[in-house]
């Protein structure tokens, strides 16, 4: 019995198996990486959206304050799921600076002057609002991340 058409199917097997193993991996990987992707949209949408309506109702002292900020420390909560490390320290960034916020539009005293002297704390929550947008738009492989508009223009 000779060993060659043995080897010669052996052979044609993993021919055609390594590059579709190789195949397969590559897809499961970018399937894993992009799965998360769209919920990660969608949940820093919804946060920063809350973050802003939450500066707006701040600025009119308007009575609705309380239920916005606790919507926008649940969103944190659920960044701390889908979020990459940067994603979750910078939203933790915004709900520290909202509550300053917050204090100062009720008419007391802010509680981080002395963190941050000469500040206000609602350019420091617009300034970690950014920082939010960088790192979702890093995690979410977007081209130039780092490239957000200002948001003043002039």
């Amino acid at each position: 019995m000779t060993w060659l058409p043995v080897l010669t199917v052996v052979v044609g097997a993993l021919i055609g198996f390594v590059p579709n193993y190789l195949i397969e991996r590559r897809k499961e990987r970018t399937l894993l990486r992009t799965r998360w992707d769209s919920p990660l949209f969608e949940l820093c949408s919804e946060f920063t959206s809350t973050a802003r309506r939450f500066l707006e109702l701040c600025a009119k002292k308007s009575p609705d304050v309380d239920e916005t900020h606790e919507s926008l420390r649940t969103l944190c909560e659920q960044l701390r799921l889908l979020g990459s490390y940067d994603v979750q320290v910078a939203a933790r960034w915004v709900i520290r600076h909202a509550f300053a916020v917050r204090e100062v539009g009720e008419g007391r005293e802010d509680p981080r002057a002395g963190e941050f002297p000469g500040q206000a704390p609602d350019v420091r929550m617009h300034e970690a609002l950014n920082t939010l947008y960088v790192a979702a738009r890093k995690q979410l492989r977007v081209a130039s991340p780092d490239a957000v508009a200002p948001r003043e223009l002039g």
